[in-house]
Order: structure tokens, then sequence, then C-alpha cells
């Protein structure tokens, strides 16, 4: 039980019973009288556990909504996490599985903070059925097995039978059907004493038993757990336990051809399910009765019973906004993988300390050396053991910049399918834009793209690769308007407190690399708004007044409390993340000195008197005039700027990020192709004759090189027309030769206005 509830009379209570309502009503009454938010949250707690377990869904949302409002965060957290964890339970029953996850996801990192494992386990067994019921096995099955590891190490009985079920009924909806698929984790789950689980467990268990019994063909064990399930039902007076077990029954007398009763129990399990407000499984079970009467040959009737439960599952999905669960899902997934890595960071930096160490512990054994020829030998096997550690520590930077490479890889195609999800659904749903938890996975899936160029960006500059254009022609008052863009998609409050100036004498147009300079500003101010409270932010450009005209100046100023350190160490890597104790890995600053430097550069941090902080980054420029008219930043993306006509072919071999290109795709107005591979590309080429082919530069053995090289092939022998190949990549640069193949390569996540920009450059394109 939450803290909050300890003490309670209700207690010892089973939740499900009338006893229990009644005590919980009588302490709403009383705290409503007293105006005692605390006890009115823990009694709409109580109420919400008692509907939940009766099987009325709705009104326990209500309750479980209103505990939310009501109880203090701050003073009981454990509290606040129980009552999260119930109500995303209960939304999960409704079909609200965006809903679900969005409170899941965020309890998550705080269940963590605060070290409770109880909390951790419950939260991930409602995520991987989310999961599964979002048609993501795979990630519901990991979920689930993380869990259950947990579970086991800390002996929670009922959660690993819990996790069990889970994992034998995800397993069953995979796309392997092979025999006995399941059985192993519903063998476990039986060893078990069913006395030391809740009563809740001790239902799950025995649904499950009954699910696994009839679905393997156990037809006089699956009876038996009907009646035994029917039973527990009416004690217990649960409503959405009756529904299930009636529709079990149900489906038993219909395998063995008796029409009659199985109707008898099919209608009560929908009048059952009705009262529980559980759409998906009212669908779910008209459709099965479909079934049933049109094996029998009444197929009016089976008409009628399947248009009800298609209506009702369409309403489901309605309500479940898979896509949003499917982005929130991914994002908590590499949030994880950027924590490990932050992990492995640490370590590293344990054993570099160590490494200084010896090395001075060599320098002084050396120095006497020379007086002491008794310690000739132990000064060779020091040097011996410096060598080594020497030779570990390049050994370790090799794995370290490998490490960061593939990291940054990985998280491009997470990256890509959040980024073509969410702008889809801009573009499709504007209103979403005001929605918070939408506002919170765009910048979520933003802020990953930036840290996979982070990583990315240090893996090249620790191997002199970082690559700088200082011949490119760019305009400052485009880059200071995309930093500011950028920032609102990252921090909200950067509409209203983030300040742009542009000093006088600033020349429009520079010759310098504007992406680079961009994102060095980016880094400031997202460093800016990370440390410096509530207060306002101003990027300001102006001439270096100590060296104009030559040298520009960019300035971030903020009134936070300072940089701890404003030295060199600063921009080493990792050492704020690791000093500072604020979120963030420490590699911003970094990145922008590697970059500032190669544009011929200087970076500075002040402190500012009586507090605040500036970063200062000084760039020599060659000032250009305007073109005739001047030039202006890219024309936004409008909504109705679409492609009917176009065709499109995209490989890719990750599902979600193949998901998100689709989205983009089809969000234009275009008919779309989908592989992991090239096996149906031939039919397609012929066929379906792609205006564009988006290639995924690694597709499993295979390089988007050589695809295209196959397209071009293809459509030589067969006389036809040129059509537009794309390559995208998860790295900086993938050594692609220009030799024809393909027309351009971009690199992931790919967005909106890219692919617009690619579409609009095809010749051939229908009107």
């Amino acid at each position: 039980m939450p803290a909050g509830a300890a003490g309670s009379d209700s207690d010892a209570i089973d939740p499900g019973s009338s006893l229990y309502a009644q005590r919980a009503v009588l302490l709403l009454e009383r705290a409503t009288e007293n105006r005692d938010s605390a006890s009115a949250a823990l009694a709409h707690y109580q109420l919400g556990r008692h509907f939940n377990n009766i099987g009325l869904f709705s009104q326990a949302e209500t309750h479980a909504g209103q505990a939310a409002g009501l109880v203090d965060r701050d003073l009981n957290p454990e509290f606040a996490i129980d009552i999260d964890l119930m109500r995303s339970a209960v939304l999960m029953r409704l079909g609200r599985g965006n809903e679900a996850a969005g409170i899941l996801l965020g309890s998550l990192d705080e269940i963590d903070r605060l070290g409770l494992i109880d909390a951790g386990v419950r939260a991930r067994i409602t995520l991987s059925t989310l999961q599964s019921q979002a048609g993501m096995p795979e990630m519901a099955r990991s979920t689930a097995l993380a869990a259950l590891a947990v579970a086991e190490a800390n002996a929670l009985t009922d959660w690993q039978a819990r996790l069990l079920i889970n994992l034998m009924r995800i397993e069953l909806t995979m796309p392997a059907k092979l025999d006995r698929l399941g059985e192993p984790w519903m063998s476990r789950a039986l060893q078990f004493d069913p006395d030391e689980f809740t009563d809740e467990t001790r239902t799950s268990l025995l649904l499950a038993q009954l699910f696994y019994a009839r679905s393997s063909g156990q037809m006089d064990e699956a009876m038996v757990l009907s009646d035994q399930a029917t039973r527990q039902a009416v004690e217990r007076g649960n409503l959405f336990l009756a529904g299930i077990a009636s529709r079990e029954t149900a489906l038993l007398f219909c395998d063995q051809g008796a029409l009659d009763q199985a109707r008898t129990h099919f209608e009560t399990s929908v009048t059952k399910l009705e009262q529980t407000d559980n759409v998906g499984e009212q669908g779910f079970t008209m459709n099965r009765w479909s079934d049933c009467e049109a094996a029998a040959g009444n197929f009016e009737r089976a008409l009628g019973l399947k248009q009800r439960g298609s209506d009702l599952i369409a309403e489901d999905r309605q309500r479940r906004q898979n896509e949003l669960l499917v982005a929130g899902s991914l994002a908590f997934d590499t949030d994880q993988k950027i924590r490990e890595l932050e992990r492995l960071t640490a370590q590293e930096t344990l054993l570099n300390a160590s490494l200084a160490r010896e090395r001075w512990r060599g320098g002084a054994l050396f120095a006497f050396s020379g007086l002491m020829l008794a310690l000739l030998t132990l000064g060779w096997l020091r040097q011996r053991r410096l060598h080594d550690l020497r030779q570990g520590e390049r050994r370790l930077a090799r794995m370290r910049v490998d490490l960061l490479a593939r990291t940054s890889h990985e998280i491009r195609n997470p990256a890509q399918g959040l980024a073509g999800v969410l702008e889809s659904l801009t573009v499709r749903s504007p209103a979403l834009t005001d929605d918070p938890g939408f506002k919170a996975a765009l910048g979520s899936s933003r802020l990953i793209t930036h840290l996979a160029r982070d990583y990315l960006d240090l893996a090249m500059s620790e191997q002199d690769r970082l690559s700088v254009d200082v011949r490119a022609i760019c305009e400052t008052g485009t880059i200071l308007a995309s930093v500011k863009y950028l920032s609102q998609g990252l921090f909200p409050q950067a509409e209203d407190q983030l300040r742009l100036i542009q000093g006088d004498g600033v020349p429009e147009r520079i010759q310098t690399d504007g992406d680079r300079l961009t994102q060095v500003l980016l880094n400031g101010v997202i460093n800016a708004f990370r440390h410096a409270g509530s207060g306002p932010v101003t990027l300001r450009a102006c001439l270096d007044e100590a060296q104009a005209p030559t040298r520009l100046r960019f300035e971030i100023e903020d009134y936070g409390p300072g940089f701890s350190c404003p030295d060199q160490r600063l921009f080493e890597p990792y050492w704020q993340a690791q000093t500072s104790g604020m979120c963030g890995t420490g590699l911003g600053l970094t990145i922008s000195a590697a970059i500032v430097k190669r544009l011929g550069g200087t970076i500075e941090a002040r402190n500012l008197e009586p507090h605040g902080a500036m970063l200062i980054i000084s760039l020599p420029f060659e000032p250009l005039p305007l073109k005739t008219g001047g030039e202006r930043p890219p024309t936004p993306l409008k909504a109705n700027r679409l492609f009917p006509c176009a065709r499109v072919v995209i490989l890719d071999d990750d599902s979600f990020a193949l998901l998100g290109l689709r989205d983009m795709v089809e969000t234009l107005g275009c008919r779309a192709r989908t592989g992991h591979d090239d096996s149906t590309l031939e039919t397609w080429l012929a066929e379906f004759d792609p205006h564009l082919v988006i290639l995924d530069q690694q597709l499993g053995s295979q390089t988007g090189a050589s695809v295209a090289r196959r397209i071009r092939n293809l459509d030589g022998a067969a006389g036809r027309r040129h059509r537009r190949i794309l390559i995208v990549s998860g790295s900086e640069n993938p050594g692609l030769s220009d030799d024809g193949t393909h027309d351009e390569w971009l690199l992931k996540p790919l967005s909106l206005q890219e692919l617009t920009d690619q579409l609009a450059m095809i010749d051939s394109l229908p009107n």
C-alpha cells in the first residue's frame, strides 16, 4: 500500500468488498467536511481500487483522476506514484493506451530515482501490456523480461506470476505460430503457491489457464476452469471477470456445436462488458460471436454482429492512438540507452584517473632509479606496466570512438521514426501542437536528434574527421532565427524568454559554415536554459570591438548561477556533466569548441556580476553583399503542399524508421511501397514505377549503394527513365562514391521539409 494509505482501516479488507467501499465513502465525507485534501486523495484512491476490482473501469478512472489531482506529490511521492500506476492500469482497460503510456513513462524516472523496486516492476507490467496491444510484441517482451529479472532478484512472487502470464500472452500474439508457444511461461507460473498471490493475480492466473487450455484444444480442462472463473466472478462481484468467463464458456460451447448455450453466454458476456466500458473486449466478443453464428450457417445474424464488433474495434483503435504510444516507448527506450552510455563514460573516467596515478608513480620511480642501481629491475617492470596501461588507454579510446559512432547510428533510426510520425501528425492534425503531451513527445524527438549529432560529432572530432565547410555562404538573421525555432522545440519557454539581438554593422551575409555555426549557438542556448533557471536568455550578434570589422562576435548571456569553473576544463568531454549534478551529457560545449576551432575562431566562458554567465564565440568572417532583392529564410512547410501523383519506394531494415518515413511520404499525398530488403524491388520497378526511391545505407547484409546500382542496371536494361534515388544514412559520411548510382544522400532523421525538397526536384512528376 502507498505511504499515504498506511494505517487506514480499509487496508485489511478486500478492495472489491462493499465494506471497503463504505469505509472509503465515509472517509471521503469526513475529508470533505474538514477540507482535508490528503484524506480526500486517499478516499478517492480507495474508491478507485474498489471500482477497478469489480470491473467498473470508468468509475475507477474518475476517482483515480480525483486522487491524482488532490495528492501532494512533494510530500508523499510514493503515494502519488501508486495513484499513477492504478490510473494507468485502469486507462489501459478502457482502451486509452496513449494516456496510460504518458502517465507511466512520466512516472518511471521518478520511480527509478526513488529506488521503488515494487513500483518499477508494476509500471513495467502495464507498459509491456500496452506495447503488446499497440502491435509491438518484441518491445513488450523485452520490457516484461527486464521486469521479471528484477522481480526474481527481489523475491516478488506475486509480480513474477503476473509477468510470466504477460509473457505467455505476448508470445501467443507474436507472428511465429509454433506448437506449445507460451507453455514454458505458463508452467513456471503454475509452480507458485496460489495462496501467496493477491486476488487480482489469482484472477489473472485463472483466466490465463482458461485462455491457454482453450487455445491449445484442452476442452475438458477449459470447461472446468470456465466454471471456476464464473464462480469466482460471482463471489467477488467482478463484472469484467464475469464477462470474460462467460465469453470463454460461450466459445467452448460453440466449438462443441451447442449454439443455444453459446448464445446465452455470449449475451451475458456482452451485457457484463458493456458495464465495464471496455470497448476492445466488447468488440472482440462480438466478432467471436459472429464467427460462431457463421459456422452454424446463420450468415445474416453473423453479418450484423460483425458490423457491431468492427465498429467497437474501430472505436477502441481510435482511443489508443498507437502512433504516440509507439513514439513515447521508443523515446523511453532510447533514453535508457543514453543512460547506459553515460554509465560507461563514468567508468572510463575512473580508468583514466587510475592511469594518471600510475604515470605519476612511474615518473617518481624513474627519478630515483639513477641513484639506486638495485631498483633498476623494478623500474623496468614499472615502465612495462606503464606501456601496457598506455596500450590499454589507446584501445579504450578506440572502443569509445567506435561506441560513440555506433550509439549515434542506433539513435538515428528511432529518431527517424519519431520525426516521421510526429511531423506527419502535426500536418494532419494541427490542433495537436497545443497538446502538452504531444509537445513533450515532439521535444523528445528533437532532443534525441540533437544528442545523436553530439555523439557522432565527438567521434568524428576524436578521429580528426569533423566536417566543416568554411566556404559556405549563410545569412546571419537566418541563423539566429533557426536557433530560436530549434530552442522552442526543446524548451517551450524559449518562445518568450530567448531574446535575439543583431547589432549595428553586423553583415547580413557571411562566408562560413552556417549549419555548424547554428549547432554551436544552439548548444550554448541549451546550456543556458538548463542551468539558468527561469530567467531570460539573450543571444546577441555584434562586431568584435577589439578587431572590427574582421571578426564577428556571438554572445549567449543568462542570469543563472554562472559557471562553476569558467576555464578550459569546461570544454573537456563530460566534465560538466560529472561535476555540476545537472542533466545533460556534458558534450555540447566540447563539440562547440571543436567546431569553433575548425572555423578559425575562439570560444570563451565568463561569469557575470552579481550573477549570470556568458559564452562568447568570436569568428573571422568575410562580409558579402546581399543578392538582388535579398535572400530570405526558406518558406515553412505548408499542409497543402502535396504531391498526389508521386510514387515512392522506401527500403529500410528498421521497422520504426520505415514507419516514420512512410508516414511523411503519405502525409505529402504520395503513394508508397515499403520493405526491409530488395526482394520485391524488380516487381515494384516494373509495375509501380516509382518516381523516388529512398534507401537506407545499411540494409542488412547489403548497402543502399549496391541496391541503387541494381536499380540503375534494371532500369537501363528495360529502357526506363532515370528515377531519383536518395540514400539516407546514420553516419556523418557513408563514403559513397559519386558514380551516378544515387542522386543525393542525407543524414537521418530526414525531415518533412527535406522530403518535400527532394520531391520538388523530380522533373518527371505527372500533373
